[in-house]
């Protein structure tokens, strides 16, 4: 299975397929390679300023760059080796209202969590079948913030691979939230510069019962003039078919309005099935 992460990097969370493409200005490709090296190592010295901010925006620069050479940095923050990166700190800047914590309390419960998250996305960055399997360690620890982190990032890099793996792991019967996001986030990740991008804005902007809620609503009072079979579907059915777009299974023909019926007219494992995401 192909399991190593891709090269596309999210520069947001997006909650929406129109926040996965995101045009911005590139400098020319000769200047690129010399851009990053500089790049590489400022944000390696402003890892030790004595400003927790700095170090913050320093490590985001790094995970971003997603340079091989960072990755036993980030290692070390995500098993607690990399004790350096915190020391000096104020942590007069992280207290917030009342809060007058001892100072170890407090660059543990407000900087770490952070570091650990910039690390992840750092990892994921980096890619490789080894980063892989961490991250799917983390997934499944107990650290429940940085589990979602991972999910995330596994997510928002994906591969097939990495799409399958979340279709094998997910609850047809009873598909939960989270899920169902990570399968969407996947797929975007797979379609962005891919001609099936279009049909994946369709299946969430026409489809979606989150995304046309009001009139949703309204079908669900009686007042609109949609027909009932082509109702809006949940998230869960909507990442199903997303999920087909991103592997190919979808009629190579999408007739919008045939695929949406279907999905009304079935549920989420049959439409899985159906799909061939499953078996």
């Amino acid at each position: 299975m192909e399991f190593l992460v891709s090269e596309n990097r999210r520069k947001t969370h997006p909650r929406t397929p129109q926040q996965y493409k995101i045009k911005n200005m590139h400098e020319p490709e000769e200047l690129k390679p010399l851009v990053k090296e500089v790049a590489f190592h400022a944000s390696n010295y402003a890892l030790h300023d004595a400003q927790w901010l700095v170090r913050s925006h320093a490590l985001d620069a790094l995970a971003f760059l997603g340079d091989r050479r960072s990755e036993r940095l980030f290692r070390e923050i995500l098993s607690d080796k990399a004790d350096w990166i915190y020391s000096g700190l104020d942590p007069r800047e992280f207290m917030i209202g009342n809060f007058t914590g001892q100072p170890e309390e407090i660059i543990r419960s407000s900087v770490v969590p952070r570091f650990k998250d910039i690390a992840v996305e750092g990892i994921a960055k980096i890619g490789g079948r080894e980063n892989v399997e961490l991250l799917m360690r983390i997934m499944h620890g107990s650290d429940s913030r940085l589990s979602k982190s991972a999910t995330f990032e596994l997510a928002a890099h994906a591969t097939p691979g990495i799409l399958r793996m979340f279709i094998g792991m997910a609850n047809f019967k009873n598909m939960n939230y989270a899920q169902s996001q990570a399968i969407m986030h996947a797929a975007a990740a797979i379609v962005e510069d891919l001609p099936q991008f279009n049909v994946h804005e369709v299946i969430y902007n026409t489809f979606s019962e989150e995304r046309n809620t009001v009139e949703a609503h309204e079908m669900r009072l009686g007042r609109s003039r949609r027909p009932k079979e082509l109702m809006f579907i949940p998230n869960s059915k909507v990442a199903i078919l997303m999920a087909a777009n991103a592997l190919g299974t979808l009629p190579k023909v999408f007739k919008s309005g045939e695929v949406l019926k279907f999905a009304n007219e079935h549920t989420e494992e049959e439409l899985a099935r159906h799909y061939k995401l499953i078996k």
